[in-house]
């Protein structure tokens, strides 16, 4: 087997988790949507609003940036500066693209790994939060969680960068 059908099938089942995990941002947003309902309905209502909706929504919403990440990257669907791009010659693009994923994979691994050691930290501090009393680390967690998935999303682009710029690069040296 190939190392293109080997990336190709890699590239399947992450887009498949993928998917997997952006129903888990969809229910997460949903939620917010009910909760922030309820609990404007019990604001106006009974004047009594839950106390803890505020705090619930925030880690929800947490949980739902960090989920819809890896989908939005998979289906290119992230923010690009189009115009930009269009203008370098054809033959530069990827060897631009190869220079955006390298930066995109040094950021993301150390931005997962500063969320891992901050979300130790309120694991052994046992931090709760103020009005829900709720654990905090279980929320956090989630952060690390998807973006090491998105550090591997992008580490396989890179890769299949990598092949399309050698391939080209031995075209050229052919021709």
């Amino acid at each position: 087997m190939s190392s293109e059908k080997i990336i190709q099938k890699i590239q399947c089942t992450m887009r498949r988790l993928s998917v997997g995990i952006n129903i888990w941002a969809a229910v997460a947003g949903a939620s917010i949507a009910i909760l922030v309902a309820l609990s404007a309905i019990m604001r106006y209502t009974i004047h009594s609003p839950f106390l803890w909706s505020d705090e619930v929504a925030g880690f929800l919403y947490f949980m739902f940036s960090f989920a819809a990440l890896p989908l939005a990257f998979v289906e290119k669907k992230h923010i690009a500066i189009q115009l930009l791009f269009e203008r370098i010659p054809k033959p530069a693009r990827n060897y631009v693209n190869l220079c955006n994923y390298l930066f995109a994979l040094v950021y993301l691994s150390v931005f997962t790994k500063v969320a891992w050691e901050h979300c130790l930290v309120t694991y052994k501090l046992h931090s709760i939060s103020i009005n829900a009393h709720l654990l905090i680390f279980p929320w956090q967690v989630v952060m690390p969680i998807f973006l090491g998935f998105f550090v591997l999303l992008v580490f396989i682009e890179l890769i299949q960068v990598v092949q399309t710029v050698s391939k080209k690069g031995k075209e050229e040296v052919h021709k």
